[in-house]
């Protein structure tokens, strides 16, 4: 056996002894501890689980009603979701000026990716402190949970930082003759208009899904509004949400900007009541939409004072916590987009990278009659001769001018004669961001393209002898005009209009 020999190492061999006894017992300790935790949250969880059972059991709730409840409860249970401000007690010991602070650096990131909220921030510099502040919160959400809900009031902007969300609109109203009013609920795809922007169709036919850095419920901000919708979190989700409530208390101290807000809300309540932007009412219509449906000065002055902004005076705020770097536009050319600017082919918004997006407006119409010929233009003239170009019959949109203006206008004034009559089928919406040749900023092009079909005097008989009611072939053959009102609200969509030459 091996012992000490001498005083040195007895000395060595009992301080060995004290501290395997002190590591052995901190291990012990740290271990059972442990155990007792996992024990109580266990216990705990049974202890809910059991509560849950007996009152299923009391209520008479059904068998497969019953497993379904008690297996969502389990895999909430042990699903994480992000943390935000109210899930962290030690936040609120944090005097007011550091808890602005932290919240500014958490949000104002967020906030400035919206060229509304950014021409706010650029015009009043403190007001990206002040909403931040004031009006933001962080919201996490589980996998399935509901953002919002049909017929619930939109009080909440939302801007999605993490996950995916899925969105379905499901209350339509149909405008019939017997009962103008009557509202339904129905999922198709066919009267949707596509998503433009972070939004793509879902395998589930009729779904949107929200990829991040898009934003919803924005029509929140610009009027009343009852959602007609339901938002769900594809998987764990954090949001940024914007309490309106609070937002409008904020801005009542910046009266400089209740003109373009104004003027801003205007074009946007009139967008809703257009069977364009039926899909994602409860999302939000991009910035170029609403622009181009907004007065001349307005727009304009909209435009250019985000054009200023790159590379123009400093604020303060907005360099310190925009996203990037802006990217500083030479003089030339910000004069030169000045004047398309002001002769209103395009406008400036920002685009998904925070940088400075030009945006042109184009309808193109997609006409076919029954024999699945389309109607296309062939050539075009320059300089006395006929020069190839086979396109679509097709427009820029014009000043204050829909997409739906802009295919009567078009139909009436470009096209030749059409035997027969022309009936709006469905419209999707389509983006393209190319590099532009005259720009170093890029382009977006936001195509709204209409399906049309030919139908002459024997197709209208041929539906006057058959079974169905002419109420129903008009519902089933085209976009009910009312495809994206609110409820309770007339439409003003697309309907069956009808051009005879």
């Amino acid at each position: 056996a091996v012992v000490p020999q001498n005083s040195i190492e007895r000395s060595w061999n009992v301080m060995c002894l004290v501290i395997g006894l002190f590591v052995s017992a901190l291990l012990i300790s740290q271990l059972s501890a442990k155990m007792v935790r996992v024990q109580t949250i266990n216990h705990d969880r049974l202890h809910q689980m059991d509560l849950l059972s007996r009152f299923l059991l009391e209520q008479g709730v059904p068998r497969v009603l019953a497993q379904r409840i008690r297996r969502q409860v389990r895999e909430r249970a042990q699903n994480t979701k992000p943390l935000t401000l109210q899930d962290v007690p030690p936040l609120a010991l944090l005097p007011t000026t550091l808890r602005q602070e932290l919240s500014c650096s958490i949000f104002a990131r967020s906030l400035l990716r919206h060229s509304v909220f950014y021409l706010w921030s650029v015009t009043e510099d403190a007001l990206v402190e002040d909403i931040s502040a004031r009006a933001i919160d962080l919201e996490a959400y589980s996998k399935h949970d509901d953002i919002f809900v049909p017929l619930a009031e939109a009080e909440k902007i939302f801007f999605l930082r993490v996950g995916i969300l899925t969105y379905r609109r499901e209350i339509f109203q149909l405008v019939d003759g017997d009962d103008p009013h009557h509202l339904s609920i129905t999922m198709t795809e066919d009267i949707m208009t596509a998503p433009a922007g972070n939004w793509e169709w879902s395998k589930d036919p009729g779904s949107i899904r929200v990829l991040p850095n898009a934003w919803m419920s924005m029509v929140a901000l610009w009027c009343r509004w009852t959602h007609v919708g339901t938002l769900q979190a594809l998987d764990n989700c954090e949001l940024v949400a914007f309490n309106v409530k609070n937002m409008t208390e904020v801005l009542t101290r910046y009266p400089q900007l209740f003109k373009i807000n104004k003027a801003y809300a205007q074009a946007y309540s009139l967008l809703l009541l257009d069977g364009e932007h039926a899909g994602n009412v409860d999302l939000d219509i991009p910035a170029p939409h609403v622009l181009m449906a907004m007065g001349n000065e307005e727009r304009i002055g909209f435009s250019t004072s985000l054009l200023d902004s790159f590379g123009g005076p400093q604020q303060p705020s907005v360099d310190r916590y925009y996203p990037i770097r802006r990217t500083n536009i030479p003089l030339a050319e910000k004069e030169r987009l000045a004047e398309e600017l002001e002769s209103g082919k395009s406008v400036v918004t920002l685009g998904a990278d925070c940088q400075l997006l030009r945006s042109v407006l184009l309808c193109v119409l997609n006409i076919v009659n029954k024999s699945g010929e389309v109607l296309v233009k062939v050539a075009t003239t320059k300089k006395g001769a006929l020069v190839p170009d086979v396109v679509l019959p097709g427009s820029k949109l014009r000043e204050q001018e829909s997409a739906r203006e802009a295919a009567e206008r078009i139909i009436n004034t470009e096209l030749p004669q059409v035997e027969g009559s022309l009936v709006f089928e469905c419209n999707i919406d389509e983006m393209q961001i190319q590099k532009s040749k005259n720009f170093s900023m890029r382009t977006a092009y936001f195509k709204t393209k209409f399906y049309i079909s030919v139908e002459t005097a024997e197709d209208e008989s041929d539906d006057a002898g058959s079974d169905v009611t002419p109420a129903a072939l008009r519902v089933a053959r085209t976009m009910s005009a009312a495809t994206n009102s609110q409820p309770g609200m007339p439409g003003r969509g697309l309907g069956a209009r009808s051009f005879t030459s």
